[in-house]
């Protein structure tokens, strides 16, 4: 569980919750005479929507009534930020999901330990202990401003790999392409259109790929068109693993 002291003198509170599996994280405001912000949930307000299990969430007040609240999705060892504000309600332009601390580009890393705390300008820094260095740990560091964010990069938010499908999950906030083409490719072969798909009403595009094959490396892009010129978001690199194991 996570505890810090709002602008006003009352608390705000993030912690996991196993009301539902796998657990997910949950977030509370409270006022000074103990009773709940408005715009705050009886049973706490849900942070994110991303499958899987969310642990250790930490939060860290903007100074304005609101909160930044890191988690870490523990199937995936992956560490994601949130922003919620002082009514309740997701910063405006954040993913349903938050935000990747590290981008989903970056090989071996995990992220493990976090700890959040406020800049005193209305935003937070965030620090992990990251692996990606594949000898020894090491210490990250990334800050968060204050202020809402302009949907216009599309970027990968989630994704999952089995042997027999892979799914992701796009972000483009606010101003999201109405409709986009899923592109792949493996090791040493062209580029492969696998269909059309649009952006939902949340700046959201989820997409399944089952026509993998186990044990293959693919990379992932989208392809659309933007302001007069063709955009391509960045690509995302996804190894198909031959098997699940347990972990």
């Amino acid at each position: 569980t996570g505890v810090a002291a709002d602008s006003t003198g009352g608390l705000l509170l993030a912690w996991s919750d196993e009301r539902t599996y796998p657990s997910k994280a949950y977030a509370q405001r409270l006022r000074p005479d103990a009773t709940r912000a408005p715009g705050w949930q009886v049973n706490g307000n849900l942070i994110s929507d991303l499958p899987g299990y969310h642990a250790t969430p930490q939060v860290a007040p903007d100074g304005h009534g609101g909160a930044f609240i890191t988690y870490q999705e523990a199937f995936g060892a992956l560490g994601y930020v949130q922003r919620i504000r002082a009514n309740g309600t997701r910063g405006v332009g954040w993913p349903s999901v938050g935000l990747r601390l590290v981008d989903p580009s970056i090989p071996n890393t995990n992220q493990e330990q976090m700890t959040i705390a406020p800049d005193s300008s209305g935003g937070a820094i965030v620090v992990w202990n990251d692996t990606r260095n594949g000898i020894q740990n090491q210490l990250y560091a990334q800050r968060y401003s204050g202020d809402d964010i302009t949907g216009t990069l599309t970027s990968l938010v989630s994704i999952e790999a089995l042997p027999d499908r892979v799914m992701l999950v796009w972000a483009h906030g606010n101003n999201a392409p109405l409709e986009v083409s899923v592109e792949r490719r493996a090791a040493g072969e062209v580029w492969q259109t696998l269909g059309r798909a649009s952006f939902d009403g949340r700046g959201r595009l989820e997409y399944e790929d089952d026509t993998v094959v186990a044990g293959t490396h693919y990379t992932y892009r989208l392809r659309w068109m933007e302001a007069g010129g063709e955009q391509l978001s960045a690509e995302t690199p996804v190894e198909v693993p031959l098997a699940i194991a347990l972990a």
